[in-house]
């Protein structure tokens, strides 16, 4: 309740668009995304928008396709589907895809928004969920985990890396006299987890000047030498998350690239091998499935003995709640509604110390702000004293801070 009146001055303020650079980029990706859609039609005679012609045109050339439907009535052609095929067609389908995408979910609606004061006045909703009106669908529920999102437009699914991340973020900028500044917490939901799981490796692992999972590979590869560069710190930070989101061996050796191209041009999961892998963890840091378990049983109990299963937040004491027989999300819920409810304390915080006006809007776990450039170091600091807090969890919680003219050309300090 407290921060839904900071949240009402930050969508207020807005976010200010760069309309004529958005122009310039709307007009370059529409030329690109006609080339692609000839070059789809002319040399592999399929329209990129007709799942059955793709389909039909793979199976043609000996493409095995396994992923199904949601229905279970036809091959699917989604990202994921496409993405674990070798084959020239997928490739430039899911490009001409990304291009469509990045125009009408993004751009057109930045240019639609903007076309009054040159801001964009999103609905940031203090719990998530489509709004915060009660009356309207959804407003009445928010999120299991009561992190905030926004719509119109939507600031939680704008790329945070890739090709586009940079073009696409340049859209919003500063205004003139002003700088873009962002802050963002560091690994804020493994923090929540170490202190939430008490597991001494974890909190050791925090405790250490050098990053989390940098010491985290030491010890899971027995490797002393292990360095930041180290690409196998990408696997155990992928496998980290996916004990937070409760991702199987399948779905972490999927997007930690633990995969095998087989005879027909699929990738196909290594399964034992993440599962191998895992389980290693959970003997490195025993205290963590120990806690998910005690999370998800308490659940069951509650579920047997009062009619709901849920979880108390340790900072707060709300209950977060889940559906029948999903007990298993609970240690999810419980992750990120811790990460949810710091964020909403430090946003307060940051309104106390008298940088309310600045502020724009949160994403993530990051806070951004529009600064007047004479009050550059001032907010720094107070950021810096804010954000960083060793009192908070039984592991410091710390942040980052970027300084540009935009938010997608941001340097961090």
């Amino acid at each position: 309740l407290a921060v839904s009146w900071v949240i009402e001055r930050m969508c207020r303020k807005g976010a200010m668009i760069d309309r004529p650079y958005v122009e310039r980029l709307v007009a370059e990706l529409d030329e690109r995304e006609l080339r692609l859609r000839k070059t789809i039609e002319d040399e592999w005679r399929v329209s990129p928008g007709s799942a059955k012609e793709i389909i039909a045109r793979l199976q043609a050339d000996g493409v095995g396709l396994v992923k199904l439907t949601p229905k279970g009535d036809a091959y699917s052609t989604d990202k994921e589907a496409l993405g674990a095929i070798d084959h020239p067609l997928t490739s430039l389908v899911l490009e001409y895809r990304k291009i469509s995408k990045l125009t009408s979910t993004y751009l057109h609606g930045y240019l639609d928004l903007s076309q009054y004061d040159g801001r964009i006045h999103p609905s940031i909703n203090s719990v998530g969920g489509r709004a915060k009106n009660p009356f309207e669908p959804g407003g009445q529920d928010g999120v299991r985990t009561g992190r905030s999102s926004a719509n119109d437009p939507n600031l939680q699914n704008v790329p945070k890396r890739g090709e586009f991340k940079t073009a696409i973020r340049r859209s919003f900028r500063s205004a003139d006299d002003h700088f873009w500044l962002s802050s963002d917490f560091d690994q804020v939901e493994m923090r929540g987890m170490a202190h939430a799981s008490q597991d001494p490796g974890l909190r050791a692992a925090f405790l250490d000047p050098d990053d989390f999972f940098v010491v985290m590979g030491r010890s899971v590869f027995d490797d002393s030498g292990f360095l930041k560069e180290d690409p196998r710190r990408q696997l155990i930070k992928n496998g980290m998350y996916a004990k937070i989101y409760g991702a199987g061996p399948a779905q972490f050796a999927r997007t930690a690239g633990l995969v095998h191209t087989d005879e027909t041009g699929q990738k196909v999961p290594l399964v034992q091998e993440a599962d191998r892998f895992l389980r290693s963890v959970d003997r490195l840091y025993p205290g963590v499935p120990k806690f998910a378990e005690a999370v998800i049983e308490a659940g069951e109990k509650r579920r047997r003995e009062e009619g709901v299963g849920y979880v108390r937040s340790p900072l707060t004491g709300r209950r977060i709640t889940c559906d029948p027989g999903r007990e298993y999300a609970l240690f999810n819920y419980y992750v990120q509604g811790m990460a949810a409810e710091i964020m909403k304390y430090k946003i307060l915080q940051l309104d106390a110390a008298g940088l309310g006006e600045y502020m724009m809007f949160p994403v993530h776990d990051e806070i951004d702000m529009e600064v007047p450039r004479e009050q550059r170091d001032e907010v720094i600091r107070t950021l810096g004293e804010v954000m960083n807090d060793d009192r908070l969890l039984s592991v410091p919680v710390t942040a980052s801070v970027s300084i540009g003219p935009n938010w997608g050309e941001l340097e961090e300090l």
